[in-house]
């Protein structure tokens, strides 16, 4: 998307009861301005109210992996609570991993998001794009599962304009380095995969 296209807006369901992005991959301009109650909110990007957020029931933990998000948003629609779409994010978080070597090892693609919006991060400790947000100044990382470090990093994105705008400031020149097109020039200009890209052609031509 790259900070030109909508990826998230509002949810919407198909008849068998299906949540889909129905505004996915539309240019954004200033239809996605105004503020509006919606189905559900995606997982990676809301904020919930703690004591509604248990009185619904929370996540159902059958669905292990997606789909959590539109079955709470719809519960929180029948328990009579406004799930809202908010324009005016003023950063973007990421906290989900753990100390462990999956994370030093993962890329959260979220977070490029968050970039391409021109965003301030808060992120958790450990990998490399967290490595980034902190050597370049792009937002406050913390350590994994410290609710108290998390809030103070919050709050100072927050209430601290200079630094948020330092931090909007700075990615702007960073979010280019993540964009396609610079991402995949060395591959575009690297005889050896201009070699490996016509060979696998070649070996799925025969089927193999």
């Amino acid at each position: 998307m790259e900070g030109e296209l909508v990826d998230f807006v509002d949810g919407s369901l198909t008849f068998y009861g299906m949540g889909y992005k129905r505004e996915v991959t539309q240019p954004d301009d200033a239809a996605y301005s105004e503020g509006r109650d919606v189905l559900f909110a995606a997982g990676a990007a809301m904020f919930v109210r703690r004591d509604i957020f248990v009185d619904v029931g929370g996540f159902e933990e059958r669905y292990f992996v997606f789909y959590e998000d539109v079955d709470l948003g719809w519960r929180f629609n029948l328990f009579g609570h406004r799930v809202r779409y908010v324009p005016e994010s003023a950063s973007g978080a990421r906290t989900s991993h753990l100390d462990h070597v999956e994370t030093a090892f993962s890329f959260r693609t979220r977070i490029l998001d968050y970039f391409w919006a021109g965003l301030p991060v808060v992120a958790t400790e450990g990998d490399a794009l967290a490595d980034v947000i902190e050597s370049e100044a792009l937002g406050v990382t913390v350590p994994p599962e410290d609710v108290d470090a998390l809030a103070d990093a919050l709050l100072r994105l927050l209430d601290d304009e200079d630094f948020a705008a330092q931090c909007r400031g700075n990615i702007a020149g960073v979010s280019r380095r993540y964009q396609w097109a610079t991402a995949l020039r060395p591959l575009a200009t690297d005889d050896h995969f201009d070699k490996s890209r016509a060979g696998f052609t070649r070996g799925f031509r025969l089927g193999l």
